[in-house]
């Protein structure tokens, strides 16, 4: 395959970082699983450079990567529905 991903981690979640990088000639759907406990179910998350958001469920995010490029996805942790009900489902996560 001539894809692949990563994802950073820090001792703060908000910092978590998904790079997604294509580097073959069709683009092409990549799944990453997220591993990492203090991620939630249904997070959406931001490409860093255009705004685009991609959702993922279950612990999984799934997001198709044009040729030769790469995604840098920050997770908008629950942006929408704070600002919505003022509760996070973050507020006890680091």
């Amino acid at each position: 395959s001539e894809s692949f991903a990563f994802m950073r981690l820090t001792d703060r979640s908000a910092e978590t970082v998904v790079v997604v990088v294509n580097a073959g000639e069709a683009a092409v759907e990549e799944r990453v699983m997220l591993r990492d406990w203090r991620i939630m179910s249904g997070e959406r998350w931001v490409y860093a450079l255009t705004g685009a958001r991609f959702d993922s469920n279950s612990a999984l995010l799934s997001a198709t990567v044009p040729p030769r490029s790469a995604l840098i996805l920050r997770p908008e942790r629950w942006a929408e529905h704070t600002e919505r009900t003022g509760h996070s489902p973050y507020r006890h996560i680091p």
